[in-house]
């Protein structure tokens, strides 16, 4: 699995941070001199309970931001796999036409090969109205025959039919 983002390593460790401090402060029984002051500035009504639910608040925070975010890690990574995985574009883009070149390989994916593949799949309505007319006027033809009593076309009528029969078992 590749590595995080910057962004998803500096939650890490923050929480990293956050969880040791919130350690120290409840195994290490830390507590907060009433008469410190930070930068300068002192707190009145500052007490140990206070300190230990907004670390406890903290650490929830960043727990499910990071679970959150390796989860769509995760998703990225899966999506990525469907790619063609090309690490760097050393040939032209015309190289191949059945693999996907963009420009930040992080887009490698099969979503991103179909977006680009969909204007040459192009529609498949038109084909399949034109096997429809021509199955229309097919059996528009053999029901002809059938009426005319036509003996080899009965013949290969009745096995399609008796198979029709048979593959709607």
């Amino acid at each position: 699995m590749p590595e995080f983002s910057d962004y998803m390593r500096r939650v890490r460790t923050l929480l990293i941070v956050v969880g040791l401090i919130s350690i120290g402060v409840v195994i290490g029984g830390l507590s907060i001199d009433p008469s410190s002051s930070v930068l300068g500035v002192r707190f009145q009504g500052l007490s140990d309970e206070l300190i230990r639910k907004g670390l406890l608040i903290a650490n929830i925070y960043l727990l499910v931001h990071f679970v959150w975010g390796g989860f769509d890690s995760w998703l990225e990574w899966g999506a990525r796999l469907t790619g063609t995985r090309v690490a760097f574009v050393t040939a032209g883009k015309f190289a191949s036409e059945h693999g996907d070149y963009p420009s930040d390989p992080r887009k490698s994916t099969l979503y991103n090969w179909w977006k680009d593949s969909a204007a040459r799949i192009s529609s498949l309505t038109e084909p399949l109205e034109t096997i429809e007319e021509k199955l229309t006027a097919w059996e528009i033809r053999v029901e002809e025959a059938i009426l005319k009593n036509d003996p080899n076309l009965t013949t290969v009528v009745q096995s399609f039919r008796i198979f029709r029969q048979i593959s709607m078992m």
